[in-house]
């Protein structure tokens, strides 16, 4: 499920409240930009700068994956900044997710994954019977 937050309406804090809410339900938040149409009763207001937009992408992606919402579907919705996209924003560590996510996805990745499996269960520590008699010694 889907709802869209239109970005640029309100206040940032008000949309990461929105953000919040909808993500606690289980609702993917999608963020269409404000665009105003010359002429129209919004014509003057002030489309929001990029800076104010990074904070809010990150926090959509925080949120999406904090609750456990499946965002890969949303990743070919191309009118829309979906939460996989705002993984671009959160730095360094979400990207080294995506990265290993579909390193680990790949036939490559799968099969190193299946292989090193085996091996951890082939070096697994067996218990033995203590054979050594110290008064041997």
């Amino acid at each position: 499920m889907t709802s869209n937050l239109i970005v640029g309406l309100e206040p940032i804090e008000s949309t990461i409240e929105g953000i919040n809410h909808l993500t606690r339900m289980g609702v993917v938040p999608l963020l269409p930009i404000f665009k105003p149409l010359e002429g129209s009763d919004y014509g003057g207001h002030k489309i929001p700068d990029t800076e104010d937009i990074a904070p809010l992408l990150a926090h959509l992606y925080n949120a999406v994956k904090s609750n456990k919402i499946n965002m890969n579907w949303s990743k070919h919705v191309s009118i829309f900044i979906t939460p996989i996209e705002g993984r671009y924003f959160t730095g360094e560590q979400a990207k080294l997710e995506v990265t290993l996510y579909n390193l680990y996805k790949s036939k490559i990745g799968g099969l190193a994954t299946r292989e090193i499996a085996k091996l951890r269960r082939r070096l697994k520590v067996r218990e033995v019977e203590d054979s050594f008699d110290s008064s041997e010694l």
